[in-house]
């Protein structure tokens, strides 16, 4: 396990984020402003298995096999009830350790009310969010046995109705020495500062949350899922080819799942409008010549007309052809194989019809249904990047990207309201 890996990359980024700095941040530079970001390297503390997969690894392919080891050998151990509170608490005691040690060198620190961000990477996001949120799987059996217990104080049956109702009292009775014994002792105590913002960058973690049984609901919101005063907000920040990386917005209201992600600004660009001010935009999937598939359109609420109130050329293709039809049949002057080919051009039409259809009832969710803020960005492809290969490498590539760099920086010293 290279259990230096997590240094390396905060080097990368922190020398990134310094050349950020210096070129577009030169205002927070002169008020003496800085961001530290510290590698938290919590990884090499644990025992785990102490070795045993290591030891049964085969040697062939020896490095793809320790980049798996490195990345979905974690999930399994995560998903583990012997190992999970080890890699929890492993994180847990690492942050609280970096943050004491930071104070006692710069006791200014609190006293000037500095902010404390967290930059989680992969499964790092949910095992921050659950340290954040307190989850935990013993909460999902918890929520059963209740459910069964309430189910159970309505039996007819005298005998069973009175072992329910003493199950239910002995509950509570753990609850309360569960509370006593966390608030006398530090041992089961949180993070010792509060979190400004959390960027989770190629995250699984809206995939996590399905799974633990959180589904789309009207109105929904982060708070949620992440109370405010846990932290103040979210960002999930993904590469468009990262096969790890999962949105977050369709989560908590379905029609976003029609809705572009907010795209991140390159470093470079001559022009970066405020994220606050970017209309949403509506995803429209149409399939263009050599397979590729075209799935933007412009934004809604832009003040251009929307896609109902404009004359589209496929109506009219879909017009003249039926016209066309209308025509032949009365003439009797087409051929079969014409005919036929002229019923493909209609039925092609009326898919994209039904397509446009979805994006119409899209532009009317939004008016109706709207985030208070954006928690989904994506960072832009290069225009020669190929997609395939990209796959293999945009897991690990956001700790040199100075785009990602530029909107951490953009977040942690805000020049205008936070998008």
């Amino acid at each position: 396990m290279d259990t230096n890996r997590i240094i390396r990359n905060c080097t990368r980024f922190r020398h990134v984020a310094a050349l950020i700095m210096e070129q577009q941040f030169q205002d927070v530079v002169k008020n003496d402003q800085r961001a530290e970001f510290l590698p938290v390297e919590w990884r090499s503390s644990l025992k785990l298995d102490d070795g045993t997969v290591e030891s049964v690894t085969p040697e062939k392919v020896r490095g793809l096999r320790e980049l798996l080891n490195s990345t979905a050998m974690d999930v399994m151990y995560y998903n583990s009830p012997l190992f999970r509170s080890e890699l929890v608490h492993g994180l847990q005691r690492e942050l609280n350790r970096l943050y004491d040690m930071f104070c006692v060198r710069h006791p200014y620190f609190e006293a000037s009310a500095g902010k404390v961000s967290i930059l989680a990477h992969s499964l790092g996001s949910v095992i921050t969010y659950d340290i954040i949120t307190g989850w935990s799987p013993v909460s999902l059996y918890d929520e059963f046995v209740n459910a069964t217990v309430d189910a159970g104080m309505s039996e007819s049956d005298l005998q069973k109705r009175q072992l329910y109702e003493e199950l239910q009292s002995s509950r509570r009775r753990v609850r309360d020495l569960e509370a006593m014994l966390v608030s006398t002792t530090n041992s089961l105590t949180t993070l010792k500062f509060k979190i400004e913002n959390l960027y989770c960058i190629g995250s699984p973690l809206s995939v996590f949350l399905t799974l633990r049984g959180v589904q789309p609901k009207d109105n929904q919101t982060l708070e949620d899922i992440l109370p405010s005063h846990l932290c103040q907000r979210m960002f999930n920040i993904f590469h468009p080819t990262d096969p790890v990386a999962y949105r977050m917005e369709p989560l908590l209201l379905k029609h976003y799942a029609t809705i572009h992600p907010v795209r991140v600004h390159r470093a470079d660009a001559p022009l970066k409008p405020a994220y606050a001010d970017v209309k949403p935009e509506i995803i429209l999937r149409q399939s263009e010549p050599g397979g590729q598939e075209k799935a933007r359109a412009s934004p809604a609420g832009s003040g251009q007309a929307s896609p109902k109130e404009q004359t589209s050329p496929l109506h009219a293709g879909y017009a003249s052809t039926l016209a066309g039809m209308v025509w032949s049949k009365w003439s009797g002057g087409k051929k079969v194989e014409e005919l036929n080919q002229e019923l493909t051009t209609l039925n092609k039409l009326e898919t994209v019809d039904k397509e446009s259809d979805v994006a119409f009832s899209a532009y009317d969710a939004i008016e109706k249904t709207a985030l208070d803020q954006r928690i989904d960005y994506e960072l832009r492809e290069g225009s020669m990047e190929n997609r395939y290969l990209s796959a293999f490498t945009s897991h690990v590539s956001y700790w040199s990207s100075p785009d990602v760099a530029l909107f951490v920086l953009t977040h942690i010293f805000p020049r205008e309201v936070a998008p």
